[in-house]
């Protein structure tokens, strides 16, 4: 087990968990582009992101929409941005993030490296939007 992915969903590598089910995770990106930046991956490993069988597809990108909406109304950007590039770590995921500017979401821009408690902070505000009202 060589993944980093495959060790956070084991429990292994600790995370901060926005989101966890049966078949998908979704947690804070220790290298933020931005605050409340989320990676959401199937539990199952694909190395490739055209991979992921069904079920699996549906359940990552029906996760995907609800982070989109959770960042949307957190913190209210000009859009919500995917990322599907798969180049630092071999398991597909989603790179789901508020943009202000198309630049945004340039892994060239200075990534912030939030804190422990400050990515705790945020997968707070984040899961409440999750929960259903």
């Amino acid at each position: 087990m060589d993944c980093i992915f495959c060790k956070i969903v084991a429990g292994i590598v600790p995370s901060v968990k926005v989101y966890e089910d049966d078949q998908v995770l979704a947690f804070l990106n220790i290298e933020a582009i931005r605050e409340g930046h989320t990676l959401v991956i199937p539990k199952r490993h694909y190395e490739y992101f055209y991979q992921i069988e069904e079920p699996d597809y549906s359940a990552v990108m029906a996760v995907v929409k609800k982070i989109s909406q959770a960042l949307d109304d957190t913190f209210s950007p000009q859009r919500v941005g995917l990322k599907v590039e798969g180049f630092e770590v071999a398991h597909a995921h989603v790179h789901v993030l508020p943009l202000d500017d198309i630049g945004d979401i340039s892994t060239k821009a200075e990534l912030m490296r939030p804190s422990n408690e400050e990515r705790e902070q945020t997968a707070l505000r984040l899961r409440e939007r999750l929960e259903p009202k």
